[in-house]
């Protein structure tokens, strides 16, 4: 395989009910694919938004929140060998994809660079003297709306964990711990900046204690190599 086949990208955008968001996304995405880029977006089961005819759609049924489903099932429709994990209403900048083409290699999990939009009415988090838009300068917490990764090492870890199902958090995580785990290199790729918009969070205490202990549980299973197969 000639060096520039194995950089085209396939974009993987889990969607759910924020359409006006995920145009914002495509409009920054479609105008830096390349000739074999795709962008495939995954439905967890909301209202069908409308895409343009470059985009590639797929619908899960609701059952809870599933976007480890959602991923996985995107990345298994991927035709391209290296794979863009994006959330709707992450908005690339400029660029966006040509840094992370120049970096893209087998065994090696790129995670880009993000700013967050926060509302400034919500003082409970964010302080009022806070620049609207906050941008992490070293953040390397495993957020998995904006990374990069070779298709084949993530089906080789059965993909995003499954068994985190029905609640928000820590999937992204665990991801990319089983990928370390196996092997494959964790970079920063700050060049490939995006901005999270604000939207309301539906994270809970009671999901963070449940999604905590079942990441505790299955990292120790990932340190022996032990991971769920990959059934798509």
């Amino acid at each position: 395989m000639e060096e520039s086949e194995a950089k085209h990208i396939s974009i993987v955008i889990t969607f759910f009910n924020r359409p006006q968001y995920l145009k914002k996304t495509l409009n920054a995405l479609i105008p830096q694919l390349g000739e074999k880029d795709e962008i495939i977006v995954v439905n967890d089961g909301g209202i069908h938004p409308e895409l343009p005819e470059e985009v590639t759609y797929l619908w899960q049924e609701r059952q809870g929140y599933r976007l480890a489903s959602a991923r996985n099932r995107g990345i298994a429709q991927a035709r391209n060998p290296y794979i863009v994990s994006l959330d709707d209403g992450i908005v690339p900048d400029p660029g966006y994809l040509e840094a992370y083409r120049r970096r893209v290699k087998p065994r090696v999990l790129l995670l880009g660079g993000l700013r967050f939009e926060y509302d400034p009415h919500e003082t409970q988090y964010w302080p009022p003297e806070m620049p609207r838009t906050y941008e992490y300068p070293d953040h390397m917490r495993g957020f998995g709306g904006q990374q990069c990764f070779p298709k084949m090492d993530a089906v080789a870890v059965g993909g995003f964990d499954e068994r985190f199902n029905g609640c928000w958090g820590t999937e992204d995580s665990a991801f990319i711990k089983a990928l370390s785990c196996s092997g494959v290199v964790v970079e920063k790729c700050f060049e490939a900046m995006a901005t999270h918009l604000y939207h309301p969070t539906s994270f809970t205490e009671d999901c963070k204690d449940r999604n905590s202990g079942l990441m505790l549980k299955f990292v120790k299973e990932y340190e022996k190599r032990i991971y769920p197969q990959w059934k798509y």
